[in-house]
């Protein structure tokens, strides 16, 4: 529309191109030509763009080194479902579905993708196999699920359980059955310019937080006042992290939890 009728176009990236497709591998092993075109089609689409608008604040930074002028750009973050993520208590049948759950249940709910580095959390749940207080769930399914289900097997661990995708309205019943949330993502430079959409609906969500994050994910979990953040792909950090909070008492985490819910209506509510 703008190289035929001159009519101005906004940007909101999502997902940075062609950092994303790159750090994916989805083309790897290419001669070169697809991710030269790539940077190509970006640089002309950031280049004639009125506005750019990113969803974390690092995306700017990763924008600007592009040659994108810093006016040029706004920060529009995302925003949860507000109505299916919302502080709650979890309902005897919630628990049912979900259960049998130990004192303390660290939760992981969404995809189980390669990105989501989600063999950390098995190998930290290997870690705490002797803390009977202390159990794993992890809610949803992907491509990576065979493989988690044949590391939990070959460990012998009874502390990790899964299962199956919620539907959409019930999540907020979904992860209060959770007494924390892992958000987990892999040690690529890229990630540390994003925020992943779970973040914002754990908080919306008002519930505590481990974070194996870094750059603004984790900015965003320390200023929020809402959980831990460890180093990505780090068992050993997970484990300890998750360990601190399942010796909190349950109003400290509450109040961790609330405090995430006041940071998010603050800064990412619609």
């Amino acid at each position: 529309l703008r190289a035929l009728t001159g009519i101005p176009y906004v940007l909101h990236i999502q997902d940075l191109w062609p950092q994303t497709v790159l750090s994916s591998g989805f083309i790897e092993g290419s001669n070169g030509r697809v991710e030269r075109g790539l940077h190509r089609f970006c640089d002309a689409t950031y280049r004639r763009a009125q506005t750019v608008a990113v969803t974390s604040p690092g995306m700017a930074d990763l924008i600007i080194e592009r040659g994108v002028p810093r006016s040029k750009l706004a920060w529009i973050p995302n925003w949860a479902d507000e109505k299916s993520f919302y502080p709650t208590t979890p309902t005897s049948a919630t628990l049912t579905s979900l259960g049998p759950l130990r004192d303390f249940t660290a939760m992981y709910a969404g995809n189980f993708g390669e990105l989501q580095a989600l063999d950390t959390v098995i190998e930290a749940a290997d870690l705490l196999r002797g803390r009977r207080d202390i159990g794993f769930l992890l809610v949803g399914g992907g491509v990576a699920e065979p493989q988690l289900r044949e590391m939990v097997r070959t460990h012998g661990l009874d502390n990790v359980r899964f299962a199956t995708p919620q539907p959409f309205g019930q999540m907020a019943q979904v992860l209060s059955a959770g007494d924390t949330q892992i958000v987990s993502l892999r040690d690529r430079p890229l990630f540390a310019s994003t925020l992943p959409s779970k973040l914002q609906a754990n908080l919306a969500a008002g519930r505590p937080i481990v974070g194996a994050v870094r750059g603004d994910a984790a900015r965003v979990i320390k200023d929020s006042g809402a959980g831990d953040v460890v180093e990505p792909e780090d068992a050993h950090g997970l484990a300890e992290a998750l360990a601190r909070q399942a010796n909190l008492t349950g109003r400290a985490r509450r109040a961790m939890g609330l405090s995430g819910r006041q940071y998010y209506e603050d800064h990412f509510s619609e």
